[in-house]
C-alpha cells in the first residue's frame, strides 16, 4: 500500500497585511523588503523538494512530498500485519480528505492512525499539516513536535516548523528548524532560501544574502532563489 504524505501551503488571508504608512524612505524599503519576503516567498511556501524546475502548486492543494522524503515503514512483523494495514489506510484517508480541504476529517484519519502506530511520525507530522492548514497553531506545533520525538530526523516536521515559527513572527526559532533541514539535507537548494527569508524578516541582510548565494549555487535554476537574492542585494543597497 503506498503512502502519502502532505506539507501545508497557507492562502494569503492567513498573513497579517502590513499596514502603508508615509514615512521615511529607508523605513520604507526595510518595509517592502519585508513585504517581498512575506508574500513572494512565505506564501508560495514551496514544498522540500528536488524539483525545482517546477513551478509550485495552486496555493489551495496540498503538496506532496517526493518519493526521496517518503518515510519507510517498519516491517509488517514489527507491529503485526492487520494493525500496520489499517495504520496505513487511516492515513492514506487522511490525505485524501486533507486534499478535499476536509481538515477535521483529515485529523481523525490521522489520528486514528497512531492510536493503531504510535510511532507513526509522518501521521504526526500530518495532524500537523491539518492544524496548520486552520491556523491551529499551537496545535500545529504539538503535533510537529510529537512527530520529531518519535523520528528526529523527520525533514517535513522541521520544515514545517520552521514556517510555522516564521508565520508566527518567532524568527529565531524558525533559523533553527531550518538550521535542522539544512544538517540533514545540506544540499537541498530550498532550505537555503527557506532561512535566507528568516533572516531577511528579522532584519539580518548580511546573513540571508550568502545563504541566498549558497540556495543559487546549489540549483541555478531555482528562479525564487534568484529572485529572492536579487532583491536581497537591492534593499541592502537602498538600507545602507
Amino acid at each position: 500500500m503506498s503512502v502519502k504524505t502532505a506539507i501545508p501551503k497557507l492562502e494569503g488571508s492567513n498573513l497579517t497585511l502590513l499596514n502603508s504608512v508615509d514615512d521615511h524612505p529607508v523605513e520604507r524599503a526595510a518595509r517592502s523588503f519585508k513585504f517581498f519576503f512575506i508574500f513572494c516567498v512565505l506564501v508560495p511556501m514551496l514544498s522540500i523538494s528536488n524539483c525545482a524546475n517546477e513551478p509550485p502548486p495552486p496555493a489551495s492543494k496540498a503538496v506532496q512530498l517526493p518519493k526521496d522524503l517518503s518515510q519507510t515503514l517498519p516491517p509488517r512483523s514489527a507491529l503485526g500485519g492487520d494493525k500496520l494495514a489499517d495504520a496505513e489506510t487511516h492515513y492514506n484517508r487522511g490525505i485524501s480528505y486533507q486534499a478535499q480541504g476536509a481538515f477535521d476529517e483529515a485529523i481523525r484519519e490521522f489520528e486514528e492512525a497512531v492510536r493503531l502506530r504510535p510511532d507513526y511520525a509522518q501521521a504526526y507530522n500530518n495532524i500537523g499539516t491539518s492544524h496548520q492548514f486552520q491556523g491551529n497553531f499551537d496545535q500545529a506545533i504539538s503535533a510537529y513536535k510529537r512527530a520529531l520525538e518519535v523520528q528526529p530526523e523527520l525533514v517535513e516536521a522541521h520544515h514545517n516548523l520552521g514556517t510555522i515559527y516564521l508565520m508566527q513572527g518567532q524568527i529565531d526559532a524558525a533559523i533553527v528548524a531550518y538550521k535542522e533541514v539544512i544538517r540533514l539535507r545540506p544540499r537541498l537548494a530550498q532550505a537555503y532560501v527557506d532561512i535566507g527569508r528568516a533572516y531577511g524578516l528579522g532584519g539580518r541582510l548580511d546573513e540571508a544574502i550568502p545563504e541566498l548565494k549558497k540556495a543559487v549555487e546549489l540549483d541555478p535554476n531555482l528562479a525564487i532563489a534568484h529572485y529572492a537574492l536579487g532583491t536581497a542585494y537591492r534593499h541592502k543597497g537602498l538600507l545602507d
